[in-house]
């Protein structure tokens, strides 16, 4: 496996609260990367980072390749006729639609 990418000494504020404290992180080719957590936990917030788009102070970043990145969706939107079915199979109840 190639090291595609590597960050150390991440560390980001908001309001006082540490949002990120990584001392080092590293990615290798063909990793397949996930984020959960908590509204405001920082999983946005290292993502800018890793892609370039924030820059904490004291952060070194070493970026020996190219990352693929999947935005959030504001919105889910169903197709209704097609995703019904979909929706019965997921066990949901209850579900609103704004037409």
């Amino acid at each position: 496996m190639e090291l595609i990418l590597k960050a150390k000494d991440i560390r980001v504020a908001f309001k006082g609260r540490d949002v990120l404290d990584i001392n080092e992180l590293e990615v290798y080719d063909y990793d397949r990367i996930g984020l959960v957590g908590a509204n405001g936990a920082g999983k946005s917030t290292l993502l800018r980072v890793l892609l370039g788009e924030l820059t904490p102070p004291g952060c070194k970043m070493n970026r020996l390749g190219e990352l693929a990145y999947i935005p959030q969706l504001d919105e889910v939107t169903l197709q209704v006729e097609k995703d019904f079915a979909l929706v019965g199979k997921l066990g949901v109840e209850q579900l609103h639609i704004q037409t």
